[in-house]
C-alpha cells in the first residue's frame, strides 16, 4: 500500500469557498510534516522544515482563524496541524481542537447537529484528531462518530449534507478517510458501510473516468480535477480499509532515513475483516479509468488560481 495514504490522513481539509490563509498554512504544515517524500524533499529537508515552521508559527500567532460555519472545523484542523508538528496535546491550539472535537462527538444524533451545516466534514476531522492524539482515551467519542457515520450514510451508499439526498464526492472522501483512521485506531468500520461507499464511487464514476460534485441518477456533474482526485483517493483508501491490498506493518529502517517517516511494507495478504465481498480486482477497473483520466488531464496554470487548488493537491 503506498505511503501516500498515510500522508493523506495527515492533511487538512479545504472546505471554504474562498480559500483562507490560515487553511493554507495548516495544509503546508501538515502535508510536509506527514508525507513520506515530496519529490526530492524529505520532512527533515531544511526547506521543508522552514515551510512547516512558518506555517505553524502563523497559526500560533493568528486569532479568530475561522468563523461562521467553518469555526468548529477550522479549530479542529488547526489543532490537528499543530499536534502533528509540535506533538504536544497540551498546546493551547491542540487543546482547543480536542475540545471542539469532543463537543462535536457529543452533539451527533441530537437536534444540535442541525446548527452545523458542515457536520459531516466536522465529524470526520474530529475522528482524525482524536484517533491521532489518544485513541484509547477518546475511544467512546471515536466510536460515537463511527456509529453516527453508519447511521447517516445515504441509501445509495454515499455521504452528503444531511438534508441533501444525493451523495457528495468530497464528503464521501472524508467519510472514507475517517473510517480508515478509525480502523487504524482499532475502532472498526462495518464492512457493509465501507463496501456501500465503494459501490457509490464505482456507480457514479463518470464515463470519462473522473467524478463530479453531487451525482445522482437524475443528474450528472462534470468531472473536475479536484473531485476526480478525491474520488480516486477515496476508492483506494476504502480498499485499504478492507485490507484488499494486504496487511501492513511498520518497517525497521536504517539511521539515515528521516525519523519523521512512517514507512510501511506490504505483507502477504492475511486474514482481513470478516464478511468482505469485494476484491482489489473489483476495484481495479475503476481505478484504472480514474488514473487514465488523471494522466490525460494534467493540471493547467489556471487551476492554481481557483479556490480548490489545494484541495486537489492534498487529494493527490
Amino acid at each position: 500500500m503506498p505511503d501516500r495514504f498515510v500522508a493523506f490522513a495527515r492533511i487538512s481539509q479545504a472546505i471554504p469557498s474562498q480559500f483562507p490563509m490560515w487553511l493554507l498554512a495548516a495544509f503546508l504544515a501538515s502535508f510536509f510534516q506527514a508525507s513520506s517524500l515530496i519529490a526530492q524533499y524529505s520532512p527533515e529537508h531544511p526547506t521543508v522544515v522552514q515551510m512547516v515552521e512558518r506555517g505553524v508559527s502563523y497559526l500560533e500567532k493568528t486569532e479568530a482563524i475561522a468563523s461562521g460555519e467553518f469555526k468548529d472545523g477550522g479549530a479542529i484542523i488547526v489543532g490537528y496541524t499543530v499536534y502533528k508538528v509540535r506533538g504536544d496535546d497540551q498546546h493551547p491550539l491542540v487543546k482547543k481542537g480536542i475540545e471542539t472535537a469532543l463537543h462535536t462527538a457529543s452533539i451527533l444524533g441530537t437536534q444540535a447537529q442541525a446548527n452545523e451545516h458542515k457536520i459531516t466534514y466536522v465529524a470526520c476531522v474530529s475522528a482524525l484528531l482524536l484517533c491521532d492524539v489518544d485513541p484509547d482515551k477518546y475511544r467512546d467519542q471515536i466510536t460515537r462518530i463511527r456509529d453516527w457515520l453508519v447511521a447517516v450514510q445515504k441509501p445509495h451508499g454515499g455521504f452528503s449534507y444531511l438534508t441533501t439526498p444525493a451523495g457528495d464526492t468530497s464528503q464521501v472522501q472524508y467519510a472514507m478517510l475517517a473510517m480508515w483512521a478509525m480502523n487504524e485506531a482499532g475502532v472498526t468500520a462495518p464492512v457493509d458501510t465501507v463496501e456501500r461507499a465503494l459501490g457509490w464511487l464505482r456507480r457514479f464514476q463518470n464515463q470519462d473516468g473522473g467524478w463530479g460534485y453531487q451525482p445522482s441518477e437524475m443528474q450528472a456533474f462534470t468531472t473536475t480535477k479536484s473531485l476526480a482526485t478525491a474520488g480516486l483517493g477515496a476508492l483506494m483508501i476504502g480498499g485499504d480499509t478492507l485490507r484488499l491490498y494486504g496487511q501492513r506493518q511498520k518497517k525497521r529502517v536504517d539511521d539515515f532515513v528521516p525519523s519523521a517517516l512512517k514507512l510501511v511494507v506490504e505483507k502477504k495478504k492475511e486474514q482481513g475483516p470478516q464478511g468482505v465481498s469485494l476484491s482489489k480486482d473489483d476495484l481495479q477497473p475503476t481505478i484504472d479509468r480514474g488514473v487514465a483520466w488523471q494522466n490525460g488531464n494534467p493540471a493547467t496554470p489556471s487551476l492554481q488560481n481557483r479556490d480548490w487548488y489545494t484541495y486537489w493537491r492534498y487529494s493527490q
